[in-house]
C-alpha cells in the first residue's frame, strides 16, 4: 500500500529516517493518523447535516410562529371590531356569558339595568332577571337554544322591565361562549 507524503510526515516518519524503525509501527502510525483525519470528516459531514436540518427546523418554527401572531391580530381585530359594533352600532343591551357567569356587557345593557359593566363583570346572569323567570332562562342555556324569548329584569333600582332576549353561542375571547341581544318591550307591552 502506498501512503502520501502527508500522511508519512503526520504520522511522524522524519523521525524514523534517522532512527532505526520498524516498519509496522509506521504503518501503524499511519493507519491510525488515516483513521483521525478519516473520523474528523465524518464528524464534519453529520456536523453539517444536523446544522441544517436546524436551519430548516428553525425557518419552520419562525414560519408558524408569524403565521400564529398574523392570526391573533386578525382575531384581535375582530373581536375589537365586534366590541366596537355592539358598544356603538347596537341599541339593544349585548351580554356574554359563560356558565350563567357575565363575562362582559356592553354600555346599553350596564344603562338598561343600572348597574355599571364593572358591577354586572362576574355577576350570576339570573341575578338580573325576576326569579319567576328562572326556569326559562335556565332551560334555554342547556338547550343552547336561539329562539326569541320574553322575560322580566330587575333593575339596580328594583323597577322590573320586561325584555325580549335573543341569544347564541359563538366565539368570544377565544373560547365559546352564549351571547344574548336584549332589547327593552316596555313600549310594546304597554301598547297590548
Amino acid at each position: 500500500q502506498l501512503y502520501s507524503y502527508e500522511d508519512i510526515t503526520a504520522a511522524g516518519a522524519f523521525d524514523y529516517l534517522t532512527k532505526p524503525f520498524a516498519m509496522s509501527d509506521l504503518q501503524t502510525r499511519i493507519e491510525r493518523c488515516r483513521r483521525q483525519k478519516w473520523t474528523q470528516e465524518e464528524l464534519k459531514k453529520y456536523q453539517t447535516q444536523l446544522e441544517e436540518l436546524v436551519k430548516e427546523r428553525t425557518a419552520k418554527l419562525e414560519l408558524e410562529i408569524k403565521e400564529r401572531r398574523r392570526a391573533e391580530a386578525t382575531l384581535r381585530e375582530s373581536e375589537a371590531r365586534f366590541r366596537k359594533f355592539s358598544e356603538e352600532a347596537s341599541h339593544e343591551g349585548i351580554i356574554f356569558q359563560d356558565d350563567g357567569k357575565i363575562i362582559d356587557v356592553n354600555e346599553t345593557l350596564a344603562k338598561m339595568s343600572g348597574y355599571s359593566r364593572d358591577e354586572l363583570i362576574g355577576k350570576d346572569v339570573l341575578q338580573l332577571v325576576d326569579p319567576e323567570y328562572w326556569p326559562v332562562i335556565e332551560a334555554r342555556m342547556t338547550r343552547d337554544c336561539e329562539e326569541e324569548y320574553e322575560v322580566v329584569a330587575c333593575r339596580k333600582d328594583g323597577v322590573r322591565v320586561p325584555l325580549e332576549v335573543h341569544a347564541k353561542v359563538i366565539p368570544y375571547l377565544g373560547k365559546m361562549m352564549r351571547v344574548a341581544a336584549v332589547r327593552d318591550i316596555t313600549d310594546r307591552k304597554r301598547s297590548e
